[in-house]
């Protein structure tokens, strides 16, 4: 595996094959979750891609293409496993 990028300050890096950038995403959506669970507020990560998603979605869906990404973003937060 060859680092394809390292962004200072965010202490994430980004293999090739996006493994460990899916683990950090996981691992914050894990730090969201017990944000949550300890009463201390509820907090929604979203990425470059979320937005370019609900961009592009909107002419189709409207304002339910950034209600779903929240959403799902919600369940995996306040649902965590």
């Amino acid at each position: 595996m060859k680092i394809a990028q390292q962004l200072s300050g965010c202490g994430r890096i980004v293999f090739e094959n996006g493994l460990v950038e899916k683990l950090l995403e996981e691992n914050f959506i894990k730090r969201c979750a017990d944000t949550f669970a300890d009463e201390r507020g509820l907090v929604i990560p979203l990425e470059d891609s979320d937005l370019i998603k609900a961009l592009e979605d909107y002419p189709n869906m409207g304002v339910d293409a950034i209600e779903n990404i929240l959403a799902s973003k919600y369940e995996q937060i306040v649902f965590e496993k």
